[in-house]
């Protein structure tokens, strides 16, 4: 049987928290969010390469562009912003929920946002 200071401090710091709060599912959708921007970012990317020739084109004399092709670096970049303002605002909201033993930060959003900093500063800096 418990003592009436024992129950006092059981419910001081016990938690409290029953399920998922809205910030926690907040966390989780931006790291998935953030995956899915970044395979459109690849596939974007990819679209832009510069084509290789190769046997066919070579053959029926097919003329293939050597040349980046930069008509889609707004949308990436536009991508790249939304991905470190999302990431950045769940990373806030991950650093508030850091109070259990068992609570991390989500390094996927980590990643992300130092990955699109990098890109964001890049293109600023490039062009």
């Amino acid at each position: 049987m418990r003592s009436r200071e024992s129950s006092s401090l059981h419910d001081l710091f016990h938690d409290r928290r029953k399920g998922s709060a809205f910030w926690l599912k907040f966390i989780k959708f931006f790291a998935i969010f953030n995956w899915i921007l970044a395979a459109t970012i690849l596939i974007l990317i990819d679209a832009s390469l510069p084509k290789s020739e190769t046997f066919f084109d070579r053959i029926f004399e097919v003329s293939i562009q050597p040349f980046w092709t930069i008509q889609n670096i707004e949308i990436i970049t536009a991508m790249f912003c939304i991905i470190f303002l999302g990431s950045g605002i769940s990373l806030v909201a991950n650093t508030r929920y850091l109070k259990r033993k068992e609570d991390r930060l989500n390094l996927s959003n980590l990643v992300s946002f130092i990955v699109s900093w990098i890109a964001i500063f890049l293109y600023f800096g490039f062009f």
